[in-house]
């Protein structure tokens, strides 16, 4: 997903709003529910912003559930270390404007 502008409330926005909608398709659903008893409910939530947003840096993570950076990083390292996301690559934070990696859930 590609975000229109890069401020905290408009990433927040979008991911409120792919929650409202209800947009998640039913592999997604059960892949989480899979994974769902094996981690914990702030890796949890990580996990619901990836799936909505399909990468995501760990600012935009943070943006999205208005978190500290230092609260995303540890849990993005967890996730990592549990197989349950994966780097895409290196592009632009919509947030800070940097370029950084970005993750996404493991297919």
């Amino acid at each position: 997903m590609r975000y229109e502008t890069g401020s905290n409330e408009d990433i927040e926005q979008v991911f409120i709003d792919q929650v409202k909608k209800n947009t998640m398709q039913q592999t997604s659903l059960s892949a989480y529910k899979l994974i769902k008893p094996k981690i914990g409910e702030k890796q949890a939530q990580v996990v619901e912003v990836l799936r909505h947003f399909k990468n995501a840096s760990n600012m935009e993570i943070a943006s999205a559930l208005d978190w500290s950076i230092n609260r995303v990083t540890p849990r993005v390292l967890e996730l990592r270390n549990m197989g349950v996301i994966e780097q895409v690559g290196l592009r632009t934070c919509m947030v800070t404007g940097q370029n950084v990696n970005v993750w996404r859930l493991k297919k």
